[in-house]
């Protein structure tokens, strides 16, 4: 109870929400890893360097060859079968890679057009 106090003292003279500090973490159903876990793994890095090799380390809408990201074209949450698939994988930037249509937050609504369809 005292390391609570203290985080709410702490956060308090801070001027953070408290909220920050003390947010519990989140519980797993069946132990599943966490999508860090396996972007942390030694198959998404042997995908990730198969990808960047296929595509010469180089931007596959502008060449660039340095900021590079390997982009699952099929949502790597909404397609956990073909995480390790090199052929749903392209090499791009890091600005070209926020204009893929399934990039963050845009990911939800293109898996489900896709689905649907």
């Amino acid at each position: 109870m005292e390391a609570i106090l203290f985080s709410t003292i702490f956060t308090a003279a801070l001027g953070y929400p408290y909220y920050r500090i003390t947010r519990p973490k989140p519980v797993y159903i069946d132990d599943e890893p966490t999508s860090r876990e396996i972007r942390q793994s030694p198959e998404y890095r042997a995908w990730r360097n198969a990808v960047l090799r296929r595509d010469n380390f180089q931007c596959v809408y502008c060449k660039a060859t340095d900021n590079l990201e390997a982009h699952h074209i099929y949502s790597f949450a909404s397609f956990p079968h073909l995480r390790f698939d090199t052929m749903n994988g392209l090499t791009v930037c890091r600005y070209h890679h926020t204009l893929t249509p399934n990039y963050g937050s845009k990911e939800k609504a293109f898996s489900q057009q896709i689905i649907n369809s």
